[in-house]
């Protein structure tokens, strides 16, 4: 542990962001006119125009009929880390009641889940603490857990260049040896489960951390040049499009919103990093698929104003953003030691509706992923979980004000059309004999979003 920075905080090696003395004023707006603006913006860029045509088996318009228009899932991914999984496979106990429990709230409030290959790691889970000695059972296993409950999946992190993240064993060989063995790791675990991941954090916090030939050689903050990061980070997207070109692959970082309380190192100068970064790679042909934003605090919270400002920034080098690691502890609350725990919940469950609306209204935005899902819950004699008001804010937001849902009549000519959310949809009705039937569509950005559907009975 060390002594980090000047506010007294006691700081492990790789987490010195949590020192950070919170968000700087970054934009004049105040957060009602952020929120209006978002709340617009998701009426714009969230929804689309659908128009169905219904038909029977001889291909005539099905007129005057009731039936309802349901949206399944969103194209945005809501998700959060699957450490559970991770735990429970580990620990034998995937068939236990509190897992029963945990599996139902997750599945019913996100889309996706981020399964966690860490190289190494002080605490769980890592895969290849000892050489030779791979422990991937448990990723894959997250993976395997997602896609039967219908989540999206994404993977974290497959290149960390911070001393915590690397096996001791591998720094024993030399620097071309070692990143022989990083890409190997890259390469394998891609591999074996290729087809069910469909994003990775493929580099993790490269800003603030050594390149690799100079892990030794760390002192926090450790800001390379460019064209050393470039030395790694390249060559890492080259493998794992390799591997899997289907699947999308994303630079995370933190410390963009916030700065950390270091002299000359600031928010702004790791933006500025970042851009060049990005558009470094674009030169070199291998740009990114999206540029991830790390939200967790080690200061205060932040303005919805702000985040909306460092949005805009970062969306001028023109690929998408995700929101990758955001969170709302009461230990970061502005007025932790003035309130009762119960009102503070209660102001950090209005805090995650502002970000997340702020968020969801960026038009560049594609998801957005709560580092840490046991904070939304609490815990009662052991298995049971119980959801707190952030969890409740959440799930009225993502499945109810952000989906749709429509009862509707068919006109003369066996149409209709309505607004929706982007994402998949049934089409739900009763037959003859009373049963209810569905029929899947999809509502996509950039699709003319005309369709016909056969009515069979």
């Amino acid at each position: 542990m060390i002594d980090n920075l000047d506010n007294g905080k006691k700081i492990k090696q790789g987490e010195e962001w949590r020192a950070g003395k919170g968000a700087q004023k970054i934009s004049q707006k105040s957060n009602k006119q952020v929120l209006e603006e978002a709340e617009k913006n998701i009426e714009k860029y969230r929804k689309g125009d659908m128009e169905l045509t219904l038909l029977d088996h001889n291909q005539d318009p099905v007129t005057d009929f009731e039936i309802s228009i349901v949206q399944k899932e969103n194209e945005f991914t809501f998700g959060a880390p699957l450490y559970e999984p991770h735990q429970a496979h580990r620990e034998n106990s995937t068939d236990s009641t509190y897992f029963a429990n945990y599996t139902s709230l997750f599945t019913d409030l996100f889309n996706m889940g981020t399964a966690l290959c860490y190289w190494n790691e002080r605490n769980d889970p890592w895969i290849e603490k000892y050489q030779g000695r791979q422990r991937i059972e448990p990723f894959v296993f997250s993976v395997d857990w997602a896609r039967a409950h219908g989540l999206k999946v994404k993977g974290h992190p497959l290149v960390w260049s911070v001393p915590k993240a690397v096996p001791d064993w591998l720094l024993e060989y030399d620097y071309e040896t070692q990143m022989k063995f990083l890409e190997v790791r890259v390469r394998n675990i891609i591999s074996a489960v290729k087809g069910k991941v469909d994003m990775w954090d493929l580099v993790n916090e490269a800003l603030w951390e050594p390149c690799w030939r100079n892990i030794p050689e760390r002192e926090w903050p450790h800001l390379e040049s460019i064209e050393d990061i470039l030395t790694y980070v390249e060559p890492a997207l080259r493998w794992a499009r390799d591997e899997d070109p289907s699947a999308k692959y994303t630079i995370n970082e933190y410390g963009l919103i916030y700065d950390l309380g270091v002299e000359d190192v600031t928010s702004a100068r790791q933006r500025k990093r970042m851009k060049e970064l990005i558009r470094a790679l674009q030169a070199r042909n291998s740009t990114p698929d999206h540029l991830g934003i790390q939200a967790h605090t080690g200061g205060d919270w932040y303005s919805a104003a702000d985040i909306q400002a460092v949005l805009d920034e970062l969306s001028v080098v023109n690929i998408p953003l995700q929101i990758t690691e955001f969170w709302a502890h009461l230990s970061d609350h502005p007025q932790k030691n003035k309130k009762e725990t119960s009102v503070l919940e209660e102001e950090k469950a209005e805090y995650v509706q502002d970000f997340y609306t702020t968020a969801f209204g960026h038009p560049n935005v594609t998801s957005i992923s709560y580092w840490g899902f046991s904070d939304l819950l609490e815990y009662n004699n052991g298995s049971e979980l119980k959801p707190k008001p952030a969890y409740s804010t959440l799930y009225e937001l993502i499945n109810r004000r952000w989906k749709t849902k429509k009862e509707v009549t068919t006109g003369g000519q066996g149409k209709i059309s309505f607004r929706g959310f982007y994402g998949q949809y049934e089409l739900q009705y009763r037959n003859k004999e009373g049963k209810i039937c569905s029929l899947p569509f999809e509502l996509r950005k950039g699709r003319d979003n005309k369709e016909k559907i056969i009515i069979n009975d």
